[in-house]
Order: C-alpha cells, then structure tokens, then sequence
C-alpha cells in the first residue's frame, strides 16, 4: 500500500450547545463536498476532563511532580477556560490537498472557532520548557494516536480517574474495586435532534445526580453515536443500583423519542425490550427481520428482543 504523503489531525472548541448545533450543520457540509472522509469526534468537556487529568496526573508523577488531584483538576480548567465541546478528526493526503481542505474548513468556521492543526513533524519542532508544554505535546500524540487507532490504556485511564488511586501506580490504576458501563444511542444529525437529544440527557443526568463523559460519533452526515460512559464504585450496591436505574431510565427516555440504543449489554436486553421498546414499532419490525432470517430461532434466541 502507497504510504500517505501528509497526515494531520485538526481541532476546534465551542462553548454551548446551541455552538454544537451549528457545527452539526457544518460537519454535514464538510461531508457533502468530501473534505472530510474518518469519522469526526466531539468531546464534551467531561470526557476532556477525565482524559487530560488522569493522563496529566501519570505524565508529572513519571517527570518528578509530586501534584495533586486538585492542582490537576485546576490546571484543567485554567486550560480549557469555558470550551463545552471539542471537535477532532484528521485529514490525510496531498499535502496541498489537505492545506486546502483546512483553508475551506478555517473559513466555514469564520469567527465560531479556532482552527488548530496537529501534526507530528510540528510537534516534533515545537520547542517546550515547562511541564504544562510538555503535557501539551503529549496530549497532541495521544489525539493523532487515537485518530490512527494505535492502542493504549488512556481510554481506560480516563474512565477511572474520579475513582481510582493513582498514586501507587498512575499508569494503570488499581481498579479491582470499580467499574464503568457504556450507553450508546443514536440519533440524527440534525440541530432540532441533537437540541432535543441534549435536553433529555441533561435532565435525567441531574434527577440522578450523575456526571458521565460523552464523546459524539458522527458517523456520516445524517446520524451521530453518542458514547456515554460512566464510572461507579461497584462495591457500593446503592451506587450499582442507582448507575444502573440512571442507564435504563436514560436508554427508555431517549428510546420514546425515537433515540434508540445502537448496541446493549446482555443484562439490559430483556429488560429494554419489556420495558420500552415494545411502545415502539422497533421490535415488531426487528422480529419480522428475524423470522424472515431465521425461522427456527437457531440464532441467538431472545437477543434484543422479548420473546
């Protein structure tokens, strides 16, 4: 296979949802007139949070750096000021092609955001002295790491960080006493939906007094994968009651408005489909798939279904 000729990752932050909406609209333009071809991801700020803190707090204690989960915690905010949402993908190709793509990109944005490039030859020359510029460069490798799906426990790190102790081990905390669960909605890519999606994650997250990361997968330009994680101390069983209430409350909420869960965890198929889905047409239709495909029910019988 040709190696490609330049390859860089390219982000932008917003700080509101309404923010959010509009570049929703521009992602679909960017998509229609093919500048952009991976799939663009928006972090909300607690997914940047757990992200930069847990690989902040290993990076300093590896440098020497005795810090605290405070003075982590402040560094963050003092670095990322009112940014609700950040957005990341990468473009590879021609160098001019790409250079020409990120001019298109800078002027769709205008004065919403500012465009910032990464690139590992500009990370490379960039000149760094104090421990947050080291950081700096280390979080930039990470991003491109992540975008050419190199694998690394950071993913895993981050979801841990409100838990577990990093003091002992902060490259790989000990987590045996903790857990986290994912739930994974979809919903279109449109302003009007991701207003309407936004609203009832708000509302639920605060009647359970949660506070999940979330990362937006656009997965094309017509529908966005939300990947909500959260993270629970698993020998608390009010704690494991509660996540779990908060998961099925959400799934259900979205799922009557259409935002229905693109992938379940086994324990919560039965319970989905009994519970909710059957106020929607989405299970009568699923089965008539599945009859038509397979008859005699040799497959995987009652996955993602109730009967």
């Amino acid at each position: 296979m040709k190696k490609c000729e330049y390859e860089c990752a390219f982000s932008f932050s917003v700080s509101s949802d309404e923010e959010l909406q509009k570049i929703s609209v521009l992602i679909q333009d960017l998509f229609d007139n093919s500048i952009i071809t991976s799939i663009p991801k928006v972090f909300d700020k607690r997914r940047c949070e757990t992200t930069f803190c847990s690989k902040f707090y290993a990076f300093a204690k590896g440098q020497g750096h005795a810090l605290s989960r405070e003075e982590v915690k402040k560094s963050f905010e003092d670095s990322w000021g009112d940014k609700a949402w950040t957005f990341v993908t990468s473009l590879r190709g021609p160098r001019e092609v790409v250079q020409s793509k990120l001019r298109y990109i800078e002027e769709k944005l205008n004065d919403m955001a500012t465009l910032r490039v990464i690139d590992r030859q500009l990370l490379k020359d960039t000149p760094v002295e104090t421990l947050q510029e080291k950081l700096q460069i280390q979080f930039d490798h990470l991003v491109l790491d992540y975008l050419q799906g190199i694998p690394s426990n950071d993913a895993l790190m981050s979801s841990y960080w409100d838990l577990c102790d990093f003091d002992e081990t902060p490259e790989q905390p000990e987590a045996k006493d903790y857990a986290f669960l994912y739930i994974t909605p979809l919903f279109p890519n449109k302003p009007s939906d991701i207003e309407g999606y936004m609203s009832i994650y708000k509302e639920v997250c605060e009647r359970f007094s949660v506070s999940p990361a979330m990362t937006l997968n656009f997965l094309n330009r017509n529908s966005i994968e939300a990947v909500i994680t959260v993270s629970f101390d698993k020998k608390n069983p009010f704690i494991v009651k509660k996540t779990h209430h908060f998961k099925d409350e959400l799934l259900k909420s979205l799922a009557l408005k259409g935002y229905l869960p693109y992938r379940l965890d086994v324990a919560s198929m039965s319970k989905f489909f009994e519970e909710t889905i059957e106020q929607t047409a989405w299970e009568s239709f699923s089965l008539k798939i599945k009859k038509a495909l397979d008859p005699d029910e040799l497959l995987a019988p009652k996955r993602y279904s109730s009967r």
